[in-house]
C-alpha cells in the first residue's frame, strides 16, 4: 500500500497532472511510527495539503504518499467533481496485519499467536500509533492491500482479517463502515491466501473485493528498471513482483466497489481497466482445473446471463474428481471478466468428494 507513484506503469504523467485536483482534493500522511499503548496525536510525515505533484510523490520508492489511495481518491473525484474529498494514507510496506489488530480483535482469534519480533511489527503497535489517533474521523471508507506477509497461515489470516475490520469498525463507531480490499496479486501468494481475503467480504456487509488476481509483474527486486516502465510483458519488474505496478488497474477496481458507499448513490459506473489486460476468452476449454486421479483436465462448458454463471461439467469413468477449481495457482491465466470495475473471476475451490460412506 505504501508503493509510490513514481514507480507505477503511467506514474510520471500522473504526478504532473496531480495539481488539477487541487480544488477538492485533499492529502495528508500519517508517520510511520509504532506505540505500545493507543495514542491520541498522531504524527505526520506530511500535514494536510492540497492535490499537488510534490504532495503526492517525493521520489522515493516508499515514500510520502500511497499511490493506490491516490489515484483511488482522484478516480472517485473524476466521478463526481463537485464533492470534496481527503484521503489519510497511513500504511507501512512490508508489514504483516497483526500489528495494525486492537488487542481485542487479536484475542478474538484464539490460534493467534505474537508475531515475536521486535518493534515496528509487534502486535497493534501499528494500530496504537497510525490509526488510533484516527478515531475521531469518520471515514466514508478504508482502503487495504495487504497479506503478502501472512500468505504462509491462510487459516489464521482468515480470522485476523474478519476480527480487524470488525473491531475497527466498532472503535471508529461506524458499525457499517466501508472496507474494500485488494485481493493479492501473483506475489508466490497460496491460493488459499486469497480465497482467506475473499471470505472477509463473502461474511460481512460492506466489504467490498478488488481482486489483483491478474496483474503479474514478475521480475526480481534490484534488477535494473527499462525504460519509460514499458507495459509487461516487455519488461522485467526492477521492484520485485510482489510490487505490482498495475496501480490504475487496482485503483479503478478498487473505485467499482468504493464508489456506492462514499457517495451513496444506486448506479455509478467505473472506468473501464486500462493497459491492454486480455479480453475475455472466446474458447474456455480447460477453463476449470479439475482434480482426478491421474491430473488430468476435464473440459466444460459454460452458460453466462446476468449475474449468474454456471458451469457445466461431463465426466467419463473411470475418472472421480476430487474438486471443481478456477485460478486455484499463484499466477493463473485469467479467462473470466466481469463488471464492477473489469475484475477476473476470483479464484474458488469446490470440494466434489463425498462423505466416507457414500463412496463407491
Amino acid at each position: 500500500m505504501q508503493f509510490s507513484l513514481n514507480l507505477a506503469f503511467n506514474g510520471t504523467a500522473e504526478i504532473a497532472a496531480a495539481g488539477q485536483y487541487a480544488k477538492n482534493l485533499m492529502l495528508l500522511t500519517v508517520a510511520r511510527v509504532t506505540s505500545t499503548s493507543p495514542a491520541t496525536d498522531a504524527k505526520l510525515a506530511q500535514p494536510w495539503a492540497v492535490s499537488s505533484p510534490q504532495a503526492v510523490d517525493d521520489g522515493q520508492s516508499f515514500g510520502v504518499f500511497s499511490a493506490t489511495c491516490f489515484l483511488t481518491g482522484k478516480k472517485l473525484l473524476d466521478l463526481r467533481p463537485g464533492v470534496p474529498i481527503g484521503l489519510i494514507s497511513s500504511c507501512w510496506s512490508g508489514s504483516m496485519i497483526q500489528p495494525w489488530m486492537p488487542p481485542e480483535a487479536l484475542a478474538a482469534c484464539p490460534a493467534a499467536q505474537d508475531t515475536g519480533t521486535a518493534s515496528p511489527f509487534s502486535d497493534s503497535q501499528m494500530f496504537n500509533a497510525m490509526i488510533s489517533p484516527l478515531l475521531h474521523f469518520e471515514p466514508a471508507a478504508v482502503l487495504w492491500h495487504q497479506g503478502e506477509e501472512n500468505s504462509g497461515n491462510p487459516v489464521e489470516y482468515r480470522c485476523f482479517f474478519k476480527s480487524m475490520i470488525e473491531e475497527w469498525r466498532r472503535q471508529f463507531g461506524l458499525p457499517s463502515m466501508s472496507f474494500n480490499f485488494v485481493q493479492l496479486q501473483p506475489c508466490n501468494i497460496p491460493p488459499a491466501t486469497r480465497y482467506a481475503q475473499h471470505a472477509a467480504a463473502l461474511e460481512l456487509t460492506g466489504v467490498g473485493m478488488a481482486t489483483a488476481l491478474d496483474l503479474l509483474d514478475p521480475g526480481a527486486a534490484h534488477t535494473l528498471p527499462c525504460p519509460g516502465f514499458a507495459q509487461f510483458p516487455n519488461c522485467t519488474n526492477p521492484n520485485g513482483m510482489c510490487h505490482t505496478r498495475w496501480k490504475e488497474e487496482i485503483a479503478t477496481r478498487l473505485v467499482a466497489v468504493t464508489a456506492r458507499a462514499v457517495f451513496n448513490a444506486t448506479e455509478l459506473a467505473a472506468a473501464n481497466s486500462s493497459g491492454g489486460l486480455p479480453p475475455l476468452s472466446p474458447t474456455i476449454g480447460a477453463l476449470v482445473g479439475i482434480d482426478v486421479p491421474d491430473k488430468h483436465g476435464t473440459p466444460l462448458t459454460y452458460n453466462a446471463s446476468g449475474q449468474e454463471l454456471t458451469l457445466t461439467m461431463v465426466i467419463e469413468p473411470p475418472f472421480k474428481p476430487a474438486a471443481i477449481r478456477y485460478g486455484w495457482v499463484d499466477a493463473p491465466q485469467c479467462v473470466l471478466y466481469a463488471a464492477p470495475g473489469g475484475m477476473p473471476l476470483s479464484p474458488f475451490n469446490v470440494s466434489l468428494v463425498p462423505p466416507q460412506h457414500q463412496r463407491d
